[in-house]
């Protein structure tokens, strides 16, 4: 006859204090210090040694980011600087092959000339702002009177050279604007570069006459 053996209920609990649901207790202190060992480890984590040709790839691609981040400035000013030079060029093979003097040129002129002896009535007479014809004296005064004897085509070539200065300025406040709305630098280049090769746009500031200025205070007004 074989001998009756007793069944001994395991514990639900283990030394530890934690329910086992009918499990051994020692199948939770292994799982225990297991989960200690595993925390310890992570904790102490070293990284491995690289070793010299991962070392030498790894600096060579920081330097590689590092030069890509030194020319993106460079190839941006480069860029930005064609696109005014660009506009500057356009603008004055416009202005040596304009044929027809506009009218209101000539009225700048007047209000330029007559600015040099009797301020007060220039600005009272004439109804456009006087900015633009004090530039064109000034200019006109310091450099051009010295270089061109004829009195009518040194004054039009002063009005233009203040046109042409105000119309890069332009481009490049154009190019600004765009990066300020969220442009890439590239489609603000390209904004700047459509303004300065395009077919009505590209005689604007050659003509002499004062909306460039004007342009140029608003945009920068708006930055």
């Amino acid at each position: 006859m074989s001998p009756v053996r007793t069944m001994v209920p395991r514990s639900r609990f283990s030394p530890l204090g934690i329910q086992t649901f009918g499990f051994d207790s020692s199948f939770v202190i292994r799982i225990s210090s297991f989960l200690r060992r595993t925390l310890a480890s992570q904790r102490a984590c070293v990284p491995p040694p690289i070793s010299r040709p991962l070392r030498g790839v790894i600096q060579h691609a920081a330097m590689g980011s590092t030069l890509e981040s030194l020319k993106r400035p460079a190839t941006r000013k480069i860029a930005v600087a064609l696109v005014l030079l660009i506009t500057l060029i356009v603008r004055v093979e416009h202005a040596l092959r304009e044929p027809i003097i506009n009218p209101d040129v000539v009225r700048f002129i007047h209000q330029a000339e007559l600015l040099e002896a009797h301020p007060l009535a220039a600005i009272r007479r004439e109804v456009y702002h006087p900015l633009h014809a004090a530039l064109g004296a000034l200019v006109h005064t310091v450099i051009v009177e010295h270089l061109i004897s004829n009195p009518r085509l040194a004054w039009i070539t002063s009005l233009r050279i203040v046109g042409i200065i105000a119309a890069v300025i332009v481009a490049w406040l154009i190019i600004q604007l765009a990066r300020h709305f969220g442009a890439p630098w590239w489609a603000a280049c390209c904004a700047g570069f459509l303004f300065a090769v395009g077919r009505r746009t590209s005689g604007f500031g050659a003509d002499g006459l004062s909306d460039m200025l004007f342009l140029a205070l608003f945009a920068g007004a708006i930055l």
